[in-house]
């Protein structure tokens, strides 16, 4: 992987287009920028929506509001409510707006604008992008509209999802004081609550948590196609394999444990970050028994005060333990008592520093990289199977992103007041931020993002030239 550590460089800004050729051993990047358009004054300050390659923002322009889309403007409307919704695929958006006095709001789905409700909110596309959900308010309750058809009214409305394969939706209704989940407009078992429903990967099956009132305290139980389980004192972390098979972690009394398939499992006094490998025939958690312990098929690792798994998309870390894309490899970040933060890659624990969090694999899963620090204030590092990376002031959470070769590697770093994305070790263009979130590579090999340079709004574009990809 020397293409991760080699790199020569320079850059060239040619009026509002900014060219770079930067060479490595496995090719070499052209490095353009696109200008989309000015920053407008932000409604809220550093309110962005995000996904790969397309940013939303919603802006003033006098006394009105527009949502702005890759620096091009939408509609104007007297309010508008909450954050926009990106298609999975980046092509459409839905948000919430209102235009009139009476203070109805109205979904506008690719600038469209659909009928009049008290409140639009819940709004969720299809994974295949072709079908949109939302619950509108009325005076007299709520309905689910899904395809722009308005279903039954209920007392209450949430949790709006679809199937992956776009073909079931699900959500949560309240009737009375009772709570229960609506799959395909069929209602199911009546709880005294009903938390968020989540559906297999394949769609086949659909599960979620039922609690029940009385007593000292609530009882909950997992429901898995229609079917509720044992109580307990809590269920958490409900999740599906990739092949259907289902797992929870439970709570009874001081007691935590997993259970598979409705058989339980080891106890431990805590059990958190319960996963299943990407091929569901692996099954990992996090088990505390005096000390913790990432345990995968039922062994446990090496014991640590604390276990620190993948960085979510908010930049936040979560106790647990990742597996490789093949399902054959494991990593995580072990904290010892002396709160040295280790890297653990497939049992092996690596020297400790004072910080690390966020472990990735690459898409052939040869590859480990991880964002670490040191020492306390020492400069971020990318650890890259071992070999540390040049160091800088800031690495933005979560914005690792491998190439689709896995010979590639991009990320989101600063210095001092300039803000940058590294591929391959190499700093490309300056800005005055770059937006993370929406970093990725194309099938071929481009890596793309959005950046802000002096209230400007640029697409960048790394691509492949001479067997760059």
């Amino acid at each position: 992987m020397n293409s991760l550590c080699r790199w020569l460089g320079a850059w060239v800004v040619v009026s509002c287009l900014a060219v770079g050729i930067a060479v490595a051993d496995g090719g070499a990047y052209k490095v353009e920028e696109t200008y989309l358009g000015p920053m407008l004054p932000l409604q809220t300050d550093g309110d962005y929506t995000y996904v790969p390659g397309h940013v939303a923002y919603v802006a003033e322009r006098g006394a009105r509001l527009i949502m702005m889309v890759d620096g091009v403007p939408g509609p104007q409307f007297r309010w508008i409510q909450g954050r926009p919704v990106f298609s999975p695929d980046g092509k459409r958006l839905a948000y919430a707006a209102g235009d009139s006095a009476s203070s109805p709001e109205s979904l506008v789905l690719e600038g469209v604008v659909g009928p009049q409700f008290y409140q639009v909110g819940g709004i969720v596309f299809s994974p295949n992008s072709q079908r949109v959900a939302y619950c509108g308010t009325q005076e007299s309750g709520d309905v689910a509209v899904i395809d722009g058809v308005a279903g039954p009214k209920f007392d209450g409305i949430a949790d709006l999802l679809f199937s992956a394969d776009s073909l079931h939706v699900a959500y949560t209704a309240e009737a009375g004081d009772k709570h229960f989940v609506i799959l395909d407009g069929t209602p199911g078992p009546t709880f005294d609550d009903v938390e968020t429903p989540i559906f297999s990967p394949q769609g086949h099956h659909l599960a979620y948590v039922g609690v029940k009132h009385g007593g000292e305290y609530e009882k909950f139980c997992a429901v898995v196609d229609g079917c509720p389980g044992p109580f307990y004192n809590g269920v958490d972390d409900l999740t599906f394999s990739a092949e259907g098979r289902w797992a929870y972690i439970a709570t009874e009394g001081n007691k935590m444990f997993v259970v598979l398939q409705g058989v339980k499992q080891k106890v431990y006094s805590s059990v958190s970050g319960l996963v299943f490998s990407p091929d569901g025939r692996h099954l990992g958690y996090v088990g505390e028994d005096g000390q913790r312990y990432a345990v995968v098929d039922g062994v446990r690792g090496p014991a640590f005060e604390s276990i620190g798994g993948p960085a979510t998309q908010g930049g936040t870390e979560e106790e647990g333990l990742s597996f490789s894309p093949d399902s054959k490899r494991v990593v995580y970040v072990g904290v010892t008592p002396d709160l040295k933060c280790h890297l653990v890659v497939d049992g092996e624990v690596g020297p400790g520093a004072y910080d690390a969090e966020g472990p990735v694999f690459s898409p052939d899963s040869r590859h480990v990289a991880c964002r670490v620090q040191q020492t306390e204030n020492g400069p971020w590092t990318i650890l890259v199977d071992g070999v540390a990376g040049p160091g800088f002031d800031e690495i933005t959470e979560s914005s690792l992103v491998f190439g689709p070769d896995s010979q590639h590697l991009a990320y989101a770093a600063a210095q001092g007041e300039e803000a940058f994305v590294v591929v391959d070790g190499q700093s490309g263009p300056k800005y005055d931020q770059v937006l993370a979130p929406t970093m990725y590579y194309q099938p071929e090999g481009t890596l793309e993002y959005i950046a802000i340079r002096e209230t400007k709004l640029y697409r960048v574009t790394h691509t492949p030239v001479g067997g760059g990809g």
